[in-house]
């Protein structure tokens, strides 16, 4: 189950389709969609998640003790359901190349709702919402080459919990998960462009509550460990049009797509295999003059089939043990998250000398 105190998040290669042109023969209007970065761009994110897994869990243990063998077998289901309400303050304080390398998360709320079923009777029951240890938390963070610089300040998490906290951001993505859907060349109302490889790896990443930045998190693997994923299919983004409200322009974006993946881990105490399939969509509204996100609508779900098997030989005859688990796990997750500017930008020079002129009129 994923804990309440993970980040709620609140971050391509271009294939358009032709351009289609009008009936007097000119092509339609292409509009530019960039994420702005830089010191003191950001905004705050209220965002409202449900997230459900149920699971069915198949284990077997068997193990020589004193000369006799031992055998052990059983299977149950589990349900987890929670609802998080969070408002983050998300600042980009320096970006290089589209990436970003200093940003700042203040946890102004974090509230959730959960529920675990294990067999069918209640384990865990919280219908008020209840506060995240990491609320009024602020945590800075600055990339660096094998991992992040990360500082924490506030919230009431003890010392040991702060120390586990941060060292799980250590591999913290740092990329807003908006970034990851935009065309790198300017599109048309129509047009559609593929998000596959990282952009396709760092959404299923986020929108599942896993922020890490993938290829930073495997370097830091344990070379005795191996591990094998292969990631299959695409998401597929289209321009369904551009809004216009007070001057300003809105992009809507929709996403969808249904990849795999595909994996394995082995190392001395046993290996383990897993394939998912996913099943995603959503709806991104951009600001195309502001270069940020106004809202994000999002659903995933996914299935995973998984097993794992190990063995220990005990020292001096005395016996062993070994392992093996099976397991089925489907999690769905949805969210809606509306975002604010921190800061109004400034007005288009031709824009702000029509309103001067206006005013000295």
């Amino acid at each position: 189950m994923t804990h309440p105190r993970t980040l709620p998040s609140v971050l391509l290669f271009l294939a358009p389709a032709a351009a289609v042109q009008d009936e007097k023969g000119k092509e339609p209007p292409r509009f530019p969609l960039r994420l702005e970065y830089g010191k003191g761009f950001g905004w705050t994110s209220k965002t409202h998640a449900i997230r459900e897994e149920d699971s069915n869990n198949k284990q077997k243990f068997e193990a020589t003790i004193g000369g006799e063998a031992h055998k052990q077998e059983n299977s149950f289901d589990l349900l987890q359901r929670e609802e998080l309400d969070s408002l983050v303050r998300m600042e980009f304080l320096e970006a290089e190349e589209g990436e970003v390398r200093r940003a700042r998360f203040t946890i102004e709320e974090q509230r959730y709702r959960r529920r675990v079923e294990r067999d069918g009777e209640v384990q865990e029951k919280d219908d008020a919402p209840k506060s995240s240890e990491i609320e009024g938390c602020e945590i800075a963070f600055r990339w660096g080459e094998e991992e992040n610089q990360v500082e924490l300040k506030g919230g009431s998490l003890g010392k040991e919990e702060r120390e586990g906290f941060v060292e799980g951001q250590k591999y913290r993505d740092l990329n807003p998960l908006a970034a990851y859907f935009l065309p790198k060349e300017p599109v048309a109302v129509g047009e559609t462009w593929i998000l596959e490889g990282r952009a396709l790896r760092q959404i299923l990443n986020h929108t599942l509550e896993d922020s890490q930045d993938d290829v930073r998190a495997r370097k830091a693997l344990s070379k005795e460990l191996r591990l094998q994923v292969e990631l299959a299919g695409e998401l597929r983004a289209k321009l369904e049009e551009v809004v216009e409200k007070e001057g300003r322009r809105t992009a809507v974006v929709s996403i969808a797509g249904k990849p795999k993946e595909e994996g394995s881990t082995e190392s001395k105490e046993g290996e383990s295999t897993w394939k998912t399939a996913f099943e995603v969509s959503g709806t991104l509204r951009f600001g195309v003059d502001l270069g940020l996100p106004e809202s994000l609508e999002f659903s995933v779900a996914a299935k995973t089939t998984s097993s794992q098997s190990g063995e220990h030989e005990g020292e001096k005859g005395e016996g062993g043990f070994s392992f093996s688990r099976q397991s089925t796990l489907n999690v769905r997750r949805e969210f809606r998250t509306e975002c604010v500017p921190l800061r109004e930008p400034e007005e288009e020079p031709a824009r702000k000398k029509e309103g001067e002129e206006k005013k000295g009129g």
